[in-house]
């Protein structure tokens, strides 16, 4: 499928048809554990339009689904922002939340070194989620993790995830700029 070249315009959406000739109440939404995210997202839109931020729609999402604490995994990078994503979320949830170290340097700073050797083997990058898992949180949020943790967090956590933010260092954590400004589409595109 390549819907972003679809001439038929989002006509999926807009009328509940896929390329298929289906609708889009496809099986997985009427899972019980699914089905309440597709409602109260759907619900979401349908009265706020794309009024509301995704700390927003985190925190009604939650609040919907009657959970009481919330898991949260940070990049040690984005100290700063899990704090500050603890204090938002802290009135609503107990939040557990998880530092994930491996861009620590040996004394506890977080550095960059681009001179190392992958040894990925040797690392064990299921503590966080096995931390997370362990302390039966409903939902697990994700912020600034690289690839391969955000990989493994996503694959091994035993509840749904939603990633806040993810690591782009060169774009200050705004991907989608690589595709919205002249520059990076010159570059890229």
């Amino acid at each position: 499928m390549k819907c972003a070249y679809c001439a038929l315009k989002m006509e999926c959406s807009k009328k509940g048809r896929d390329c298929h000739g289906g609708t889009l109440e496809l099986p997985e939404y009427k899972k019980p554990e699914v089905r309440p995210f597709v409602t109260y997202s759907a619900f979401l839109q349908h009265v706020y339009g794309n009024n509301l931020t995704r700390l927003q729609e985190l925190i009604f999402i939650g609040l919907m689904m009657g959970h009481k604490q919330l898991g949260l995994v940070y990049c040690a990078g984005l100290h700063r922002e899990g704090q500050l994503m603890i204090e938002a979320l802290s009135p609503y949830f107990d939040v557990k939340a998880v530092c994930c170290g491996h861009c620590r340097a040996p004394g506890g700073d977080f550095q960059i070194d681009h001179h190392r050797k992958f040894d990925l083997y040797a690392r064990d990058d299921c503590k966080m989620v096995d931390a997370l898992n362990a302390t039966d949180s409903p939902m697990h949020v994700s912020i600034g993790l690289c690839i391969e943790q955000d990989v493994l967090f996503n694959q091994y956590s035993q509840v749904p995830v939603t990633n806040f933010a993810v690591a782009d260092w060169v774009l200050g954590h705004h991907p989608l700029s690589v595709v919205n400004t002249v520059y990076q589409k010159q570059k890229y595109l």
